[in-house]
C-alpha cells in the first residue's frame, strides 16, 4: 500500500496507508527511549568549545610530561665541615631487588635521619665516639656500629638492606615483607667513587667535596 501523506493522517489517524501498521490504528508505538543531545550538551556543541576543551587537554598533557621529564637540579659539593666538627655520612646504593622503603637511623639512641635508596646525606657533629644503629624489627649480628671522629674528620656509613634474612625467621610470616637494615663504615675513598657515581647514588642531597681528611 502507499504510504500516507501527514494531512491524511492527521484527519484519519485509524487508516492502514502501508505495510507498516500505524500507530493510530490500534498498535502499540515502540518507545525507542533515544533523544537527541539538547543544543548546549557537549558532544552536540559547537567546534570552536570543542576545540578550547582539547587545546586546554592538550596543554595539561604537556605539562604533566613535562614534569615528569625534567631533570633535578644537580646536587651541590658540600662544604668542609665547620670549625671544630667532625662529618657523617649516609648513604645507600639504588638496588630495587631490595627495600625501597627509606631506612631510620639512630644515633646515640636519638633519632637522627632517614636515607632512602639511591640517596646521600650528612650531619655535623661535634667531635666524640657515635652508636650507629639503623630502626630494626629483628635483631641480627652486626647490625650496627661505632664511629669516633675527631674535628675535620669525615666518615661514610652504608646503609644496606638484607629483607631475606628478615622474612627468613618471621615464622608464621612468611607473606609479610621486612626490613632488615646494617650500618657499614666505608673507606672515604671507596664512599667517595659510589656516591659520585649516577649510576650506584642517582639523588644525593649533596656530594662530597675531595680530598677528604680520615
Amino acid at each position: 500500500m502507499v504510504a500516507c501523506q501527514t494531512s491524511e493522517l492527521r484527519s484519519n489517524p485509524g487508516k492502514e496507508c502501508s505495510a507498516r501498521p500505524s500507530c493510530g490504528a490500534g498498535y502499540r508505538c515502540p518507545n525507542l527511549g533515544f533523544k537527541l543531545p539538547r543544543r548546549g550538551h557537549f558532544f552536540a556543541a559547537p567546534s570552536a568549545k570543542k576545540r578550547r576543551w582539547l587545546g586546554h587537554a592538550a596543554g595539561l598533557l604537556l605539562m604533566l610530561l613535562a614534569t615528569a621529564c625534567a631533570t633535578p637540579p644537580a646536587p651541590q659539593v658540600a662544604t668542609p665541615p665547620p670549625p671544630g666538627q667532625a662529618r657523617i655520612w649516609f648513604y645507600r646504593l639504588w638496588d630495587p631487588s631490595e627495600s625501597l622503603n627509606a631506612a631510620n637511623i639512630d644515633v646515640n639512641g636519638v633519632y637522627f635521619g632517614s636515607v632512602e635508596p639511591g640517596s646521600a646525606f650528612y650531619r655535623n657533629v661535634p667531635s666524640g665516639v657515635y652508636q650507629i644503629a639503623p630502626q630494626n624489627k629483628y635483631l641480627d649480628y652486626n647490625q650496627n656500629t661505632n664511629v669516633a671522629v675527631v674535628p675535620g674528620q669525615q666518615v661514610f656509613i652504608a646503609v644496606v638492606d638484607l629483607s631475606s634474612w628478615a622474612n627468613a625467621v618471621s615464622g608464621a610470616q612468611r607473606s609479610v615483607h621486612r626490613d632488615s637494615w646494617y650500618a657499614r663504615l666505608v673507606p672515604p675513598q671507596y664512599a667517595l667513587a659510589e656516591i659520585t657515581s649516577p649510576a650506584l647514588v642517582p639523588r644525593p642531597n649533596a656530594l662530597p667535596a675531595a680530598p677528604l681528611a680520615y
